[in-house]
């Protein structure tokens, strides 16, 4: 599939813009750049989704793998990066790409659109300076999406049932377990017993199959789960929407309250289960899956609590850990890289639009 490598020239673009510097037509699959009245493609302030999912780790290097083609895009000036089809090919790729347009028909907040916000299509993969730029414009960017779809590109459907769809149905019978336990030792709480080991094997075992698709241990998604968690949906490698044992579509923010819940109340209890060596295990172990992910951070420090999550998170630069997470400060960077991550460089929470230079 080779690349086509002519492409359509920008207006002038000003970085304090609220709109892409680029948006990709699903259809042609085009990449038009943006233009004077907020136009792309001659559409005035069109619709688009965020797609938001993981792919730097396992980017092909030039001479590797080169029977391995990279998305073809029209209109760029780039060359798209290669990825190792071992995490996702390009026909998957393209099947999330046109499930991310689609949305939901059976759902009114899922509606259909002709153009999607796509890291590798519309930031420029070579110019450092305005990758770095468009870099710092995430919190508009997502902002501004319709929503955001996130592509769990490891994840068939059978494991987001187990893993995402489990987790949230776990919330209310947690609670009426544990108040069934009695002291150690009788009948209702040996029956009580067997139940909440039941439950903590269930939600452990959603909390460890959320934890191994890379999207939930990626540092950059971090901040567009924070970003967009009122306006998510999740996506199987498939391209098929998450949707809960109700039929309902499941979104980043179900997932933040479920697991302040949970974690509140596990918390809680925990010390109380200490004469239940096997259970008390099992929830230790569910904690601390829970912390990892970082929702419940999230949830409830709000921005400061991303930059707690982030030490949970995947980097390949430490310094990423603050860089990383800068836009869900709506922080703008310079580009001059050279600084300590400390939480100093934030600033204060919820200052929106500040420039530090690193």
């Amino acid at each position: 599939m080779g690349q086509q490598m002519s492409w359509e020239e920008e207006d002038v673009f000003d970085d304090s813009c609220s709109w892409p510097r680029r948006l990709l037509h699903v259809e042609s699959w085009t990449s038009y750049p943006w233009k004077q009245g907020n136009r792309y493609r001659g559409v005035y302030k069109p619709k688009y989704v965020a797609l938001s999912y993981t792919w730097g780790r396992w980017r092909l290097k030039e001479g590797v793998q080169e029977s391995v083609e990279a998305l073809n895009i029209r209109n760029v000036p780039w060359k798209i990066p290669r990825v190792d089809p071992q995490h996702f090919t390009v026909d998957e790729f393209q099947n999330a790409i046109i499930a991310a347009a689609n949305g939901d028909s059976g759902d009114r907040k899922q509606p259909k659109v002709k153009f999607v916000w796509l890291d590798v299509a519309c930031i420029d993969q070579e110019d450092e300076d305005i990758k770095h730029a468009e870099v710092s414009r995430q919190f508009t960017i997502f902002n501004g999406a319709q929503r955001c779809a996130i592509w769990l590109a490891s994840t068939s459907p059978i494991f987001a049932k187990i893993g995402i769809c489990d987790f949230l149905s776990m919330r209310s019978p947690f609670t009426s377990v544990y108040m069934n336990m009695t002291s150690p030792g009788t009948d209702g709480d040996d029956i009580a017993k067997h139940m909440m080991i039941g439950y903590s094997e269930m939600l452990l075992a959603s909390t460890t199959t959320m934890i191994e698709d890379p999207w939930f241990t990626s540092l950059w998604t971090l901040q567009e789960t924070f970003i967009s968690r009122d306006q998510s949906v999740f996506l199987c490698n498939n391209g098929e929407i998450v949707k809960d044992h109700r039929g309902e579509v499941i979104g980043m923010v179900d997932l933040m309250e479920t697991s302040y819940s949970i974690f509140n109340y596990l918390s809680s209890q925990l010390h109380l289960m200490e004469g239940y060596q096997d259970v008390h295990a099992l929830i230790k172990d569910t904690i601390s899956h829970i912390e990892r992910l970082g929702f419940r951070q999230c949830f409830v420090f709000q921005e400061m609590g991303a930059y707690f999550a982030a030490r949970h998170r995947k980097a390949s630069r430490s310094k990423d850990r603050i860089y990383g997470i800068m836009q869900i400060f709506d922080i703008k960077s310079g580009l001059s890289f050279m600084f300590s991550p400390s939480p100093l460089h934030l600033g204060k929470p919820g200052v929106r639009g500040k420039t530090v230079a690193m």
